[in-house]
């Protein structure tokens, strides 16, 4: 699993290595549209009992949010934990046995697992545990429970039970937004012809229009250039 785990007084933190992929905390998510989840993921990771379902479609920053949690919660001496759900399902189900004492918890694309009994079962068990502890859960999904494929009626009750938030997607002007931000905080700008010209090249999800500025970023340092249009053209190759 690339979100290495390791262990400090026998409990479960989180690794994140963000290499090509930087700013993935609150402040590079744009609130527009999403301010009370933001607010309450904000909470919960300060301490505040959570459990909260999260669904949205690809690239409406799922993964961004639960990662920028685990974060905050990290850097005011919490103990918790971030996985995937798309490298769990190259395990085994029973490795969800090995979580304890984890003050707040974050499974991404958690239907990756669904459908699946031995999953299911499991994710069943670990809900309970984290209850019976005084843990907290933050999952994320595609779509929200009742459109799930769930065998296990007593989990989709639980999963229902949480509190579900719906993400808002960004639309193409608050990407752009959220580009030339994030060029702002690295030292340069991003003029609205560049960013709308990657906006139309690059895969449009925000994990991929970081890793394009990224790129660009490091491509301009070690040249001493400005990141223009022909620039952009030559380092992407567009």
């Amino acid at each position: 699993m690339s979100d290495r785990l390791h262990s400090d007084n026998q409990h479960p933190q989180l690794t994140l290595p963000l290499t090509g992929v930087p700013d993935f905390d609150f402040e590079a998510f744009d609130p527009v549209g999403n301010e009370q989840l933001l607010h309450r993921l904000q909470q919960a990771a300060l301490g505040e009992s959570a459990w909260l379902f999260l669904c949205g479609a690809a690239g409406a920053g799922k993964s961004h949010l639960l990662q920028a949690v685990c974060l905050a919660a990290q850097q005011s001496g919490r103990h918790c934990l971030f996985l995937s759900g798309r490298e769990l399902q190259a395990l085994h189900a029973d490795v969800l046995q090995e979580l304890v004492e984890v003050d707040l918890l974050c499974i991404d694309d958690v239907d990756r697992l669904l459908g699946q009994p031995a999953w299911e079962e499991q994710l069943f068990h670990l809900y309970n545990r984290l209850r019976e502890q005084g843990g907290n859960l933050l999952v994320a999904t595609a779509a929200p429970p009742r459109q799930l494929t769930i065998g296990l009626e007593d989990l989709r009750s639980r999963f229902a039970a949480m509190e579900l938030y719906a993400i808002r997607p960004l639309d193409d002007d608050d990407k752009r937004r959220v580009l030339q931000r994030a060029a702002q905080s690295r030292g340069f700008a991003l003029a609205d012809d560049v960013a709308g010209y990657i906006l139309q090249r690059s895969s449009r999800d925000l994990v991929s229009l970081q890793k394009v500025l990224h790129r660009l970023d490091q491509q301009s340092l070690r040249e001493q250039r400005l990141i223009t249009l022909p620039f952009v053209k030559k380092v992407m190759g567009w």
